[in-house]
């Protein structure tokens, strides 16, 4: 019985690093300033002009959210990830806001592919698939990371 006891203590142990590292793992991929390459908002493309206002700079463990906005502020959000979901999840909260935006998102390279559930949306469910339809109040966004700039 002891032994039993040792040897569940053990695996959890070593499960939970895991599992906290496979997070971060995800977060270090995003980890970087990511320009906004093209948007449809609920199934109709934006103005290229428009998409590449959206920035989405991940950094010290929070997003710093620019261009959704009339003038040229970045909100600071607080942000999730689960990457064991398929597709993997992501929520973010911006800081004067008691409810989180809940999305999905998929990385290739220095490709970025968020879809969310537009803020002022009724519904509350969750994206299941990377597309945006009519009178879906879903948006695709897709960014590309933009490269560090040498010292």
């Amino acid at each position: 019985m002891a032994q039993r006891l040792i040897i569940c203590l053990s695996v959890i142990l070593i499960a939970v690093p895991v599992a906290s590292r496979a997070g971060d793992d995800a977060k270090k991929a995003l980890e970087g300033v990511w320009i906004g390459e093209s948007m449809i908002a609920d199934g109709k493309p934006v103005p290229a002009a428009d998409a590449a206002r959206m920035r989405f700079a991940f950094r010290d463990g929070k997003l710093f959210l620019k261009g959704n906005f009339n003038d040229d502020r970045e909100e600071e959000c607080t942000y999730r990830l689960d990457a064991k979901q398929s597709p993997k999840h992501f929520d973010f909260t911006p800081k004067l806001e008691k409810e989180s935006i809940l999305g999905i998102y998929a990385v290739k390279g220095d490709v970025l592919t968020l879809c969310l559930r537009h803020e002022k949306s009724r519904a509350r469910d969750r994206p299941t698939e990377f597309s945006s339809k009519p009178g879906s109040d879903v948006i695709l966004l897709v960014l590309k990371k933009q490269k560090a700039r040498a010292e």
